[in-house]
Protein backbone atom coordinates (compact mmCIF):
# COMPACT_ATOMS: atom_id res chain seq x y z
CA UNK A 1 0.00 0.00 0.00
CA UNK A 2 1.53 3.43 -0.76
CA UNK A 3 0.82 5.32 1.88
CA UNK A 4 5.34 16.17 1.79
CA UNK A 5 8.32 19.38 3.05
CA UNK A 6 9.32 15.95 4.42
CA UNK A 7 13.05 16.21 6.18
CA UNK A 8 12.43 14.19 9.49
CA UNK A 9 15.21 15.06 12.37
CA UNK A 10 15.69 12.91 14.99
CA UNK A 11 14.15 13.96 17.87
CA UNK A 12 15.90 13.79 21.56
CA UNK A 13 13.12 12.77 23.19
CA UNK A 14 11.45 10.17 21.51
CA UNK A 15 11.20 6.62 22.82
CA UNK A 16 10.95 3.58 20.89
CA UNK A 17 7.56 2.97 19.24
CA UNK A 18 5.30 0.26 20.22
CA UNK A 19 4.97 -2.58 18.35
CA UNK A 20 1.86 -3.56 19.47
CA UNK A 21 0.02 -2.32 16.11
CA UNK A 22 -1.83 -5.08 15.42
CA UNK A 23 -4.23 -5.53 17.76
CA UNK A 24 -7.53 -5.10 15.74
CA UNK A 25 -10.26 -2.20 16.49
CA UNK A 26 -13.70 -2.45 15.65
CA UNK A 27 -14.33 -0.26 12.19
CA UNK A 28 -16.95 2.35 12.61
CA UNK A 29 -19.96 2.12 10.52
CA UNK A 30 -19.02 3.12 6.84
CA UNK A 31 -21.61 6.18 6.00
CA UNK A 32 -23.12 5.22 2.75
CA UNK A 33 -25.03 8.42 2.48
CA UNK A 34 -23.80 9.58 -1.45
CA UNK A 35 -21.81 13.41 -0.68
CA UNK A 36 -24.19 16.42 -2.31
CA UNK A 37 -20.62 17.34 -3.91
CA UNK A 38 -19.70 13.81 -5.18
CA UNK A 39 -22.61 13.23 -7.90
CA UNK A 40 -21.99 13.03 -11.72
CA UNK A 41 -24.09 15.78 -11.94
CA UNK A 42 -22.07 18.14 -9.97
CA UNK A 43 -19.03 16.63 -11.25
CA UNK A 44 -20.55 17.87 -14.94
CA UNK A 45 -21.26 21.12 -13.85
CA UNK A 46 -18.04 21.80 -12.84
CA UNK A 47 -16.33 21.15 -16.07
CA UNK A 48 -19.56 22.81 -18.34
CA UNK A 49 -19.36 26.02 -16.19
CA UNK A 50 -17.48 28.23 -18.86
CA UNK A 51 -14.84 30.30 -18.63
CA UNK A 52 -16.88 33.62 -18.71
CA UNK A 53 -17.97 33.17 -14.92
CA UNK A 54 -15.03 33.51 -13.74
CA UNK A 55 -14.84 37.14 -13.97
CA UNK A 56 -14.29 39.88 -11.02
CA UNK A 57 -17.19 40.07 -10.27
CA UNK A 58 -17.52 36.47 -8.92
CA UNK A 59 -13.72 35.74 -8.42
CA UNK A 60 -10.83 37.62 -7.09
CA UNK A 61 -8.09 38.77 -9.97
CA UNK A 62 -6.58 35.72 -10.94
CA UNK A 63 -2.99 37.25 -9.70
CA UNK A 64 -2.00 33.46 -8.32
CA UNK A 65 -1.86 32.32 -12.49
CA UNK A 66 -5.03 29.53 -11.74
CA UNK A 67 -5.63 27.21 -14.10
CA UNK A 68 -8.46 27.40 -16.30
CA UNK A 69 -10.20 24.05 -14.34
CA UNK A 70 -9.09 25.91 -11.04
CA UNK A 71 -10.83 29.05 -11.96
CA UNK A 72 -14.17 27.16 -13.11
CA UNK A 73 -13.92 25.39 -9.76
CA UNK A 74 -13.99 28.64 -7.47
CA UNK A 75 -16.72 30.03 -9.58
CA UNK A 76 -18.86 27.03 -8.57
CA UNK A 77 -17.70 27.18 -5.17
CA UNK A 78 -18.43 31.18 -4.87
CA UNK A 79 -21.78 30.40 -5.29
CA UNK A 80 -22.61 27.32 -2.85
CA UNK A 81 -19.95 27.95 0.17
CA UNK A 82 -19.96 30.48 2.86
CA UNK A 83 -18.01 33.97 2.30
CA UNK A 84 -15.07 33.07 4.27
CA UNK A 85 -14.49 29.01 3.23
CA UNK A 86 -14.75 30.31 -0.31
CA UNK A 87 -12.03 33.06 0.50
CA UNK A 88 -9.96 30.15 2.02
CA UNK A 89 -10.24 27.89 -0.32
CA UNK A 90 -9.31 30.44 -3.03
CA UNK A 91 -5.90 31.30 -1.18
CA UNK A 92 -4.91 27.70 -0.05
CA UNK A 93 -5.50 26.82 -3.80
CA UNK A 94 -3.52 30.22 -5.30
CA UNK A 95 -0.67 29.19 -2.52
CA UNK A 96 -0.58 25.56 -3.86
CA UNK A 97 -0.17 26.37 -7.77
CA UNK A 98 3.13 26.23 -9.01
CA UNK A 99 2.59 28.87 -11.75
CA UNK A 100 2.20 31.70 -9.91
CA UNK A 101 3.58 34.97 -11.99
CA UNK A 102 7.50 35.41 -11.68
CA UNK A 103 8.65 32.43 -10.82
CA UNK A 104 8.96 30.73 -14.32
CA UNK A 105 12.76 30.90 -14.34
CA UNK A 106 12.82 29.38 -10.89
CA UNK A 107 11.32 26.33 -12.63
CA UNK A 108 7.80 27.09 -10.52
CA UNK A 109 6.77 28.33 -6.98
CA UNK A 110 7.08 24.95 -4.81
CA UNK A 111 4.97 24.71 -2.14
CA UNK A 112 5.60 22.73 1.51
CA UNK A 113 2.49 21.65 3.80
CA UNK A 114 3.79 23.05 7.11
CA UNK A 115 5.04 20.46 9.24
CA UNK A 116 2.86 19.20 12.95
CA UNK A 117 5.62 19.03 15.84
CA UNK A 118 5.49 18.74 19.46
CA UNK A 119 7.16 20.83 21.72
CA UNK A 120 9.51 18.45 23.69
CA UNK A 121 11.76 19.43 26.72
CA UNK A 122 14.59 18.91 24.29
CA UNK A 123 12.65 21.19 21.60
CA UNK A 124 15.02 24.53 20.63
CA UNK A 125 13.54 25.29 17.32
CA UNK A 126 9.89 25.49 18.47
CA UNK A 127 7.96 29.47 19.12
CA UNK A 128 8.13 30.94 22.36
CA UNK A 129 4.69 30.63 22.87
CA UNK A 130 4.55 26.45 22.85
CA UNK A 131 4.47 25.21 26.22
CA UNK A 132 5.64 21.45 26.74
CA UNK A 133 3.37 18.98 25.25
CA UNK A 134 1.84 21.88 22.92
CA UNK A 135 1.62 21.12 18.89
CA UNK A 136 2.96 23.48 16.43
CA UNK A 137 4.34 23.97 13.31
CA UNK A 138 7.53 24.94 11.40
CA UNK A 139 5.97 27.96 10.38
CA UNK A 140 5.31 29.23 13.69
CA UNK A 141 1.57 28.04 14.65
CA UNK A 142 1.04 26.43 18.12
CA UNK A 143 -2.18 24.67 19.40
CA UNK A 144 -3.32 22.52 22.15
CA UNK A 145 -5.81 20.95 19.37
CA UNK A 146 -5.66 20.70 16.29
CA UNK A 147 -9.25 19.82 14.23
CA UNK A 148 -8.87 18.08 11.34
CA UNK A 149 -9.30 15.78 8.14
CA UNK A 150 -7.35 12.99 6.46
CA UNK A 151 -6.91 14.53 2.62
CA UNK A 152 -3.54 11.59 1.24
CA UNK A 153 -1.49 8.97 3.70
CA UNK A 154 1.75 7.34 2.61
CA UNK A 155 4.50 5.82 4.37
CA UNK A 156 7.98 6.41 4.58
CA UNK A 157 11.14 4.79 6.27
CA UNK A 158 14.33 6.77 7.79
CA UNK A 159 17.90 5.44 9.54
CA UNK A 160 19.63 7.83 11.82
CA UNK A 161 22.63 7.11 13.54
CA UNK A 162 24.02 8.19 16.36
CA UNK A 163 24.71 12.08 16.62
CA UNK A 164 23.03 12.86 12.97
CA UNK A 165 20.50 15.26 13.16
CA UNK A 166 19.34 14.32 9.32
CA UNK A 167 18.68 10.65 8.50
CA UNK A 168 21.85 8.52 6.84
CA UNK A 169 18.86 6.82 4.67
CA UNK A 170 15.30 6.86 3.56
CA UNK A 171 12.89 6.16 1.65
CA UNK A 172 10.02 8.22 0.44
CA UNK A 173 7.54 5.47 -0.57
CA UNK A 174 8.36 2.85 2.24
CA UNK A 175 9.61 0.46 -0.19
CA UNK A 176 13.12 1.12 -1.83
CA UNK A 177 15.55 3.54 -0.28
CA UNK A 178 17.62 6.14 -1.58
CA UNK A 179 20.39 4.02 -3.19
CA UNK A 180 17.62 1.91 -5.23
CA UNK A 181 18.00 -1.08 -2.42
CA UNK A 182 14.28 -2.89 -1.39
CA UNK A 183 13.88 -1.88 2.17
CA UNK A 184 12.24 -5.29 3.32
CA UNK A 185 16.11 -6.81 2.32
CA UNK A 186 17.93 -4.33 4.10
CA UNK A 187 19.94 -5.38 7.21
CA UNK A 188 18.29 -2.23 9.57
CA UNK A 189 14.54 -2.88 8.15
CA UNK A 190 12.41 -1.19 10.64
CA UNK A 191 11.44 -4.71 12.30
CA UNK A 192 12.93 -8.20 12.58
CA UNK A 193 11.68 -10.68 14.62
CA UNK A 194 9.69 -8.37 17.03
CA UNK A 195 12.56 -6.15 17.73
CA UNK A 196 13.59 -2.83 16.37
CA UNK A 197 16.35 -2.27 13.67
CA UNK A 198 17.70 1.15 13.30
CA UNK A 199 15.17 2.04 10.01
CA UNK A 200 11.97 3.28 11.94
CA UNK A 201 8.84 3.66 9.65
CA UNK A 202 6.71 6.84 9.56
CA UNK A 203 2.93 7.09 8.51
CA UNK A 204 2.44 10.63 7.07
CA UNK A 205 -1.17 12.97 6.73
CA UNK A 206 -1.54 15.66 4.71
CA UNK A 207 -4.19 17.07 6.39
CA UNK A 208 -6.94 20.43 6.29
CA UNK A 209 -7.88 21.78 8.73
CA UNK A 210 -11.32 22.47 10.28
CA UNK A 211 -11.40 26.19 8.86
CA UNK A 212 -10.06 25.10 5.74
CA UNK A 213 -7.52 27.59 5.50
CA UNK A 214 -4.14 25.55 5.60
CA UNK A 215 -3.01 21.79 5.03
CA UNK A 216 -0.82 20.46 7.46
CA UNK A 217 1.88 17.14 6.89
CA UNK A 218 1.21 15.47 9.84
CA UNK A 219 4.08 12.66 10.73
CA UNK A 220 3.60 9.37 13.42
CA UNK A 221 6.67 7.96 14.24
CA UNK A 222 8.25 6.39 16.89
CA UNK A 223 5.98 6.63 20.26
CA UNK A 224 3.34 8.07 17.89
CA UNK A 225 2.89 5.81 15.34
CA UNK A 226 -0.03 4.06 16.61
CA UNK A 227 -2.17 7.72 16.71
CA UNK A 228 -0.80 7.25 12.54
CA UNK A 229 -2.14 3.47 12.86
CA UNK A 230 -5.26 4.11 14.38
CA UNK A 231 -6.16 7.50 12.34
CA UNK A 232 -5.64 4.89 8.80
CA UNK A 233 -7.65 2.48 10.46
CA UNK A 234 -10.61 4.55 11.32
CA UNK A 235 -10.47 6.56 8.28
CA UNK A 236 -10.52 3.02 6.36
CA UNK A 237 -13.90 2.54 7.33
CA UNK A 238 -15.76 5.52 5.77
CA UNK A 239 -16.92 5.83 2.45
CA UNK A 240 -13.78 8.73 1.94
CA UNK A 241 -10.94 9.34 3.60
CA UNK A 242 -12.02 12.97 4.14
CA UNK A 243 -15.93 12.20 5.66
CA UNK A 244 -15.50 12.96 9.66
CA UNK A 245 -13.43 15.39 11.61
CA UNK A 246 -10.81 14.10 14.30
CA UNK A 247 -8.92 16.36 16.92
CA UNK A 248 -5.20 16.13 17.20
CA UNK A 249 -3.86 16.57 20.69
CA UNK A 250 -0.72 15.04 22.82
CA UNK A 251 -0.96 12.66 25.95
CA UNK A 252 2.53 13.11 28.44
CA UNK A 253 3.85 9.46 29.26
CA UNK A 254 7.04 8.33 31.25
CA UNK A 255 9.93 6.84 29.90
CA UNK A 256 10.90 3.56 31.21
CA UNK A 257 13.46 3.02 33.73
CA UNK A 258 13.27 7.17 34.23
CA UNK A 259 11.06 9.82 35.57
CA UNK A 260 11.82 12.09 32.54
CA UNK A 261 8.69 12.63 30.53
CA UNK A 262 7.60 13.20 26.95
CA UNK A 263 4.65 13.73 24.64
CA UNK A 264 2.81 11.90 21.80
CA UNK A 265 0.19 12.37 19.65
CA UNK A 266 -2.67 11.45 19.99
CA UNK A 267 -5.66 11.28 17.62
CA UNK A 268 -9.60 10.79 18.34
CA UNK A 269 -12.88 11.17 16.22
CA UNK A 270 -14.68 14.58 17.46
CA UNK A 271 -17.97 13.25 16.20
CA UNK A 272 -18.42 15.50 13.66
CA UNK A 273 -19.00 14.86 10.01
CA UNK A 274 -17.72 16.88 7.13
CA UNK A 275 -20.76 18.81 6.00
CA UNK A 276 -21.66 17.59 2.20
CA UNK A 277 -21.26 20.81 0.70
CA UNK A 278 -17.55 20.99 1.04
CA UNK A 279 -16.69 17.24 0.14
CA UNK A 280 -16.19 18.29 -3.31
CA UNK A 281 -13.69 20.68 -2.37
CA UNK A 282 -11.63 17.96 -0.10
CA UNK A 283 -11.76 15.51 -2.97
CA UNK A 284 -10.07 18.39 -5.48
CA UNK A 285 -7.22 19.07 -3.02
CA UNK A 286 -7.06 15.18 -2.49
CA UNK A 287 -6.51 15.13 -6.64
CA UNK A 288 -4.39 17.97 -6.50
CA UNK A 289 -1.31 16.47 -3.62
CA UNK A 290 -2.14 12.81 -5.19
CA UNK A 291 -0.67 14.73 -8.40
CA UNK A 292 1.83 16.18 -7.25
CA UNK A 293 3.06 12.87 -4.75
CA UNK A 294 2.80 10.97 -8.28
CA UNK A 295 5.42 13.60 -9.64
CA UNK A 296 7.61 13.00 -6.57
CA UNK A 297 7.99 9.09 -6.47
CA UNK A 298 8.45 9.30 -10.64
CA UNK A 299 11.68 11.82 -9.71
CA UNK A 300 12.82 9.50 -6.48
CA UNK A 301 12.30 6.54 -8.77
CA UNK A 302 14.95 7.76 -11.50
CA UNK A 303 17.13 9.39 -8.51
CA UNK A 304 16.66 5.45 -7.51
CA UNK A 305 18.33 4.17 -10.18
CA UNK A 306 20.63 6.53 -10.48
CA UNK A 307 22.05 6.10 -7.51
CA UNK A 308 21.85 2.14 -7.78
CA UNK A 309 23.98 2.40 -10.55
CA UNK A 310 26.61 4.48 -8.70
CA UNK A 311 26.44 2.10 -5.63
CA UNK A 312 26.83 -0.87 -7.96
CA UNK A 313 29.72 0.35 -9.79
CA UNK A 314 31.86 1.76 -6.97
CA UNK A 315 31.69 -1.64 -5.64
CA UNK A 316 33.19 -3.39 -8.31
CA UNK A 317 35.72 -0.54 -8.69
CA UNK A 318 38.67 0.47 -6.62
CA UNK A 319 37.69 3.81 -5.83
CA UNK A 320 39.24 5.61 -3.27
CA UNK A 321 37.24 8.69 -2.10
CA UNK A 322 40.09 10.47 0.10
CA UNK A 323 42.50 9.84 3.06
CA UNK A 324 39.95 8.44 5.13
CA UNK A 325 36.98 6.98 2.73
CA UNK A 326 37.09 3.34 2.19
CA UNK A 327 37.45 1.40 -1.08
CA UNK A 328 34.12 1.66 -2.83
CA UNK A 329 32.67 4.18 -0.33
CA UNK A 330 28.82 5.29 -1.33
CA UNK A 331 27.55 8.72 -2.33
CA UNK A 332 26.46 11.01 0.19
CA UNK A 333 22.27 11.13 0.11
CA UNK A 334 20.58 13.38 -1.59
CA UNK A 335 17.35 14.64 0.41
CA UNK A 336 16.82 17.14 -1.91
CA UNK A 337 13.68 15.83 -3.99
CA UNK A 338 12.12 15.84 -0.14
CA UNK A 339 11.34 19.49 -0.28
CA UNK A 340 8.79 19.73 -2.76
CA UNK A 341 5.54 18.49 -0.51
Amino acid sequence: MGLFKSKETKSENENERSTDVSKKEKPEQVDETPALEETETTTASVEETSAEETSAEEVHANEGGLSEDDQQALALYKKQLPEHVFENVQHLMTIMNPDKKGFEEMGGARWSAPVVKIRQAMTTEAPESANLGDIYTDIGDVYQRLEFTPLYMYRTRSKFEEGTPQPVCRSENGETSIYGVPCKSCADFAFKQGERQTCAESINVLAFNKDMDQIFHLQFARTSFRAGFKLFRQASATARMWDRWYALQTEERTRQGSKSKYHVFSVTPTGEKVDPTVLSVMGRFNKKITRVRKDILAKIDEQDTSNKRLVDGLAESNFVGGDDAAAGSAPEPDFSTNKSM
